[in-house]
């Protein structure tokens, strides 16, 4: 049986080889999840972790990130996610509309999850006018179509 080195001892951009031969460009490695930052806030918590981002290995301590305030009569979709050359989470707001639809992922972008944010809501204990849709699991790579 040949020996061959355990992945652990290979260098990164040896595994980043691997995965893109594979496929993948963006996906988590570990960590990520999202979650509500409480009551009278819009705000997603999102964990640290490590992803590999287009290409480049990503470690991230945690933090937080804002979606812009709920239209008055209009839900939308916003994505949460790492874009291409970029360090930290974003949000990349959608449309709102009467039957909104989320924006469009960009290429090399990791996707994390989404949020929907309905007319007036002002947080997420409502989870008929806001919630957050968590797609951290690790090796899940988001595609550019999106279906809800």
């Amino acid at each position: 049986m040949p020996n061959f080195p355990s992945l652990s001892t290979l260098p990164l951009a040896a595994l980043y080889g691997l995965a893109r031969s594979m496929g993948a460009t963006s996906q988590v490695r570990s960590g990520f999840a999202l979650t509500a930052v409480g009551a009278g806030s819009l705000g997603v918590t999102v964990a640290a972790g490590t992803a590999w981002v287009d290409g480049v290995y990503l470690n991230y301590a945690g933090g937080t990130v804002t979606p812009g305030a709920a239209s008055a009569t209009l839900a939308r979709y916003d994505l949460i996610v790492v874009l291409s050359g970029a360090i930290v989470p974003s949000v990349v707001a959608g449309t709102a509309a009467a039957a909104p639809v989320p924006p469009a992922l960009a290429a090399g972008a990791l996707f994390l999850g989404y949020i929907f944010i309905g007319p007036t809501a002002t947080d997420y204990a409502t989870q008929t006018t806001a919630f957050i849709a968590d797609y951290t699991m690790p090796g899940f790579s988001g595609s550019a179509a999106l279906t809800i």
